[in-house]
């Protein structure tokens, strides 16, 4: 009888100990999901910024902020995790918007970059348009 209930009591603990596992594996990723989107939110607010208000510096100005919140949130994406090249170019976006807001410049392919940001935000992976947005925003 006695083995009986240590059997019993160590199964009960095992399925605890189990339960609770699953239970923080799963709120995890529900976390990690939040994240991804709330990063790929931040990236198409980054578009909107610019179309709201095309070649007005608030539009830099909102456009940098919502660049500042991506990067912030880049580290923790699962995107990160599987490309390190996100949080790098997130980094960039800050820069580039800092630029142009510094050299009083004006963005002459906005419409292109709006574009590649609706892209990158369905995809925030693809390295390949994230480097086209940078390189229209440094030109």
């Amino acid at each position: 009888m006695k083995h009986i209930k240590k059997i019993v009591g160590a199964l009960l603990l095992l399925s605890l100990l189990a339960n609770g596992y699953l239970l923080f594996v799963g709120n995890q990723k529900v976390a990690t999901e939040k994240v991804d989107q709330e990063f790929k939110a931040s990236i198409r607010r980054i578009a909107t910024a610019l179309t709201s208000e095309k070649g007005e510096p608030n539009s830099y100005l909102l456009a940098m902020e919502h660049s500042a919140k991506a990067n912030s949130l880049s580290r923790f994406t699962s995107y990160a995790k599987s490309n390190g090249e996100v949080v790098g170019y997130s980094a960039e976006l800050i820069n580039a918007f800092r630029n142009i807001i510094l050299n009083q410049k004006e963005v002459k392919e906005s419409d292109e970059i709006i574009k590649l940001l609706s892209t990158l935000a369905e995809n925030p992976e693809n390295i390949e348009v994230a480097a086209s947005i940078l390189m229209l925003l440094n030109k």
